[in-house]
């Protein structure tokens, strides 16, 4: 099996994963397509070194937590709601 190749420096791979993480940490949190597309791309750019890979596994799974606990809250209140008025 062949060993892949890896065209882009180690610097330049590394700092494009850094600008990735720090343009994710900068977006706000309603904005989880953009969030989601920035951890998609430092997910490829992370793929050859072992911590950053591991990093933004962790990035990607608090976003998917983040993402149903706003969707549960969201639903409790609906049904509060729904209790309320009847």
């Amino acid at each position: 099996m062949a060993m892949p190749v890896n065209i882009v420096a180690p610097d330049a791979e590394a700092a494009l994963f850094a600008a990735l993480l720090e343009r994710y940490a900068f977006l706000q949190q309603h904005e989880l397509q953009n969030r989601w597309l920035i951890l998609q791309a430092a997910h490829v750019v992370g793929q050859t070194q072992f911590m950053p890979h591991i990093r933004v596994h962790c990035l990607m799974l608090a976003l998917g937590w983040e993402r149903a606990r706003r969707r549960r809250g969201r639903g409790r209140r609906d049904v509060r709601g729904k209790c309320r008025r009847s």
